[in-house]
């Protein structure tokens, strides 16, 4: 659980800095009294846990790609493209749209990187090359001019910046120094081919 919690706040923050369509993230305590766990229910232990801006205005349930075909989903989908391939995302492509816009947005990265929350650094070290998302710009008819645009707003991502994201986990979600510098090395790695 504490390595997905990484994933979504890193690439919570990563994404919010390259201007895709995700909801900002923070960092949120969860007091004991509404710990769960006890009565069955899947809830996060008791302290610091991520969190994201709820949406009232957008659907509720993990939905696939659509609505692509529309305008304000054309270059949202192309920075969607970039993000993704970036993270190096193998599944669990999750999408929600705004009601009325039908906007997409994307939430829930704990899978994102090699072999999702289970990463370790020798598997970062190991992926293949970084390319835009073969899903997203499959079904999306991404190509050429589109993901160019895209690929400007990963430019807006310096080495601070990840070291920032990356930095950001508390300890108690129990990331060492060693893994925090793999992951920080992958994704400087990964930018830098997909801007060249």
């Amino acid at each position: 659980l504490a390595r997905a919690l990484v994933n979504d706040h890193v690439m919570g923050i990563l994404g919010r800095e390259m201007h895709a369509p995700v909801p900002a993230v923070s960092l949120v305590n969860i007091p004991a009294a509404l710990d769960q766990r006890s009565a069955g229910a899947q809830a996060l232990p008791a302290g610091v846990a991520h969190g994201s801006h709820y949406m009232p205005d957008a659907s509720k349930v993990r939905e696939g790609i659509k609505n692509f075909d529309i305008a304000i989903n054309r270059p949202r989908f192309a920075i969607l493209a970039i993000m993704y391939g970036w993270a190096g995302v193998q599944s669990d492509h999750q999408f929600f749209y705004q009601d009325g816009t039908n906007a997409v947005y994307s939430f829930d990265h704990g899978h994102f990187f090699p072999n999702g929350p289970n990463w370790t650094p020798s598997g970062l070290k190991s992926a293949p090359a970084a390319v835009p998302d073969p899903v997203i710009t499959k079904k999306c008819g991404l190509r050429g001019v589109g993901l160019d645009a895209a690929k400007e707003n990963l430019r807006l991502i310096s080495d601070a910046t990840i070291a920032r994201a990356v930095g950001a986990p508390p300890d108690q979600w129990l990331i060492s120094m060693e893994y925090r510098v793999a992951l920080a090395m992958y994704l400087d790695a990964r930018r830098l081919n997909l801007l060249s």
